[in-house]
């Protein structure tokens, strides 16, 4: 399984199962620090509580700068709450509102789906796409967002899956460097939540078990194979 987490234009890989402790680094070659409040360890990833548990990452250029790639998470959630943030850049104030690039289960259409928001002009600009099939509660799921700077694509256990637009207008493609913003504070990556206008929140109530952040496009068959490579972790 090396070629998964030694290539080259990985750059971010947390094996959360295997990650006990309050801080850890994480496992690709950038050794990025990750910093937990609350979310407790157990064997098939880290628990978070919907309330404040979160894992940082601070603002790292190798991550933020990107303007394509890809994002892979295990995920399962238990909570109910409209948005559920998987992982999530933002920052900002009252002064200066938070843009963010967030991935997500979001409740819409009367059912929860995974889905990407990006908000870069000042809360004004809301765009974001869903995949097609409802996210259960209580059950694994291995979701995948890809963006060649133009386009969103959109995974879920191995397969793509139609992008809907559900907020805005556009399949922008945008992604962590778009949002990138030098009037806003203190901006953060952050796992299980979102920093936006200056306060944590849309806390994911669950588990994740693994992540990954590619600065390059993955192909379909490369998704799946992440994901038939992993899931017996996860059954």
């Amino acid at each position: 399984m090396n070629d998964l987490f030694y290539d080259p234009y990985l750059k971010l890989y947390l094996p959360l199962w295997q990650l006990d402790g309050d801080s850890f680094i994480d496992r690709s070659a950038y050794g990025h620090l990750c910093t937990v409040t609350g979310a407790l360890w157990r064997p098939d990833g880290r628990i978070v509580d919907g309330v404040d548990d979160r894992i940082g990452l601070g603002n790292p250029a190798a991550i933020v700068d990107l303007t394509q790639g890809t994002t892979i998470a295990w995920f399962k959630r238990t909570g109910a709450t409209t948005s559920q943030v998987i992982l999530g850049y933002g920052g900002g104030d009252v002064a200066a509102p938070g843009l963010y690039n967030a991935l997500e289960v979001r409740d819409t259409a009367s059912n929860f789906y995974l889905a990407n928001l990006v908000d870069e002009a000042s809360s004004v600009d809301f765009q974001g796409i869903r995949n097609a099939t409802p996210i259960a509660a209580d059950t694994w799921y291995c979701g995948a967002i890809s963006s060649d700077g133009s386009t969103w694509r959109v995974f879920l256990n191995g397969n793509e899956e139609t992008a809907t637009i559900w907020i805005g207008t556009l399949n922008t493609g945008d992604f962590f460097g778009d949002v990138v913003d030098a009037n806003i504070p203190s901006p953060a990556l952050t796992i299980g939540a979102l920093l936006y206008d200056g306060a944590y929140g849309s806390w994911l109530a669950g588990t994740i078990g693994e992540v990954w952040i590619y600065s390059r496009v993955l192909t379909a068959a490369e998704i799946q194979n992440i994901y038939l490579r992993t899931k017996w972790r996860y059954q």
